[in-house]
C-alpha cells in the first residue's frame, strides 16, 4: 500500500481586535417566527438571500495563498483536538426545528422529500459555537437530479445570517475557529476526485461592523490529498491531517497518513 506522510503548518501574523458581545438572555417568546422557506427559480432551485455571504472564490483568488511544509505525524498528535462546538437543545419536531436568537425565533423545515416542485429539500441543525455566539445549520436542496447545499451561521445576538459560499455542490465542512476566535478555517473535499481539496481561512472581525465581521483571508488548493482533520495550534497556526484514496485489488482504500503544516507568514 502506498503511504504518504506530509504535515503542513499555517502561520498568520496579523492581529485583529474583537469586541465581545455578552449574552443577555433569551428573546421574548412573543417575537414573530421567521420561517425559512426559500423561493424557487423556474428550474426549481431555491433562492435564499442571507444578510451576508462569505467565501467567494474570486475574492480568495486576489489574496496570498497558503503554503505547507511536511512535519512528522507525531507532531500532529501533540496538538490537542478542538472542541469548540456544542449541541444545545433546541425545539426539534418531526417536520421542523426552531432556533431562538435574542431578537426572534427562526423556524426551519427539516430535510425530506416534499414532493412536487419542492422535491427533496430542507435544513439540518449542526450545533452552536459558544465563543462566537453562532448557530450552524445547512440548507439543502435538489435540482435537475443533483444535490446542493450551503452552510449558514446565525448570530444569536445580532440575528445576522452569514452564508458560507459552497466550493462545490454541497456545503463546506463546519468551520473551526482558532483558539481565541481570531480566524476560522474550513475546507471542502472535492466530490469527484480522490485526493483534492480546498482549504479556506476567514478572518473574524468586530460584530459592530457586520459587513466585515467575516472576511476572506487565505486559500489553498491541493491535488495531492484530501482533508481528514484540522487542529489549531494557536491563533496563528494550524496543522492538517490528510489522506488519499488508493485503488488496490479492485477497491478504493483510504490512506490517512498525509499531514501538513502551513509554512508562510502572510
Amino acid at each position: 500500500m502506498k503511504k504518504v506522510e506530509c504535515i503542513g503548518l499555517f502561520s498568520l501574523i496579523s492581529v485583529l481586535s474583537c469586541k465581545k458581545h455578552p449574552v443577555s438572555g433569551q428573546a421574548p417568546a412573543s417575537m414573530a417566527d421567521s420561517v425559512a422557506i426559500p423561493q424557487k427559480t423556474e428550474e426549481g432551485l431555491p433562492v435564499k438571500k442571507y444578510d451576508y455571504e462569505v467565501g467567494w472564490m474570486e475574492d480568495y483568488e486576489k489574496l496570498p495563498k497558503l503554503e505547507f511544509i511536511e512535519i512528522r505525524e507525531s507532531e500532529f498528535h501533540k496538538v490537542p483536538k478542538d472542541s469548540v462546538r456544542t449541541m444545545p437543545q433546541i425545539d426539534m419536531g418531526d417536520e421542523e426545528f426552531a432556533i431562538q436568537t435574542w431578537k426572534k425565533r427562526h423556524v426551519f423545515d427539516l430535510y425530506r422529500d416534499y414532493g412536487g416542485v419542492r422535491g427533496h429539500e430542507g435544513h439540518e441543525y449542526l450545533g452552536y459555537y459558544p465563543g462566537l455566539k453562532l448557530f450552524a445549520i445547512t440548507s439543502n436542496w435538489t435540482g435537475e437530479s443533483m444535490g446542493f447545499g450551503k452552510l449558514v451561521l446565525i448570530d444569536s445576538i445580532t440575528d445576522k445570517e452569514y452564508g458560507i459560499v459552497s466550493i462545490g455542490d454541497v456545503p463546506v465542512e463546519l468551520p473551526l475557529p482558532s483558539i481565541n476566535n481570531k480566524y476560522m478555517v474550513y475546507y471542502d473535499n472535492w466530490m469527484y476526485d480522490h485526493k483534492d481539496c480546498t482549504i479556506c481561512v476567514v478572518q473574524i472581525g468586530n460584530k459592530a461592523n457586520p459587513d466585515d465581521y467575516l472576511r476572506e483571508y487565505r486559500i489553498y488548493e491541493s491535488h495531492d490529498f484530501a482533508i481528514d482533520e484540522i487542529r489549531w495550534i494557536d491563533d496563528n497556526s494550524f496543522v492538517v491531517r490528510g489522506y488519499e484514496d488508493v485503488y488496490e485489488n479492485g477497491d478504493w482504500t483510504k490512506n490517512s497518513n498525509i499531514i501538513k503544516l502551513p509554512s508562510n507568514n502572510p
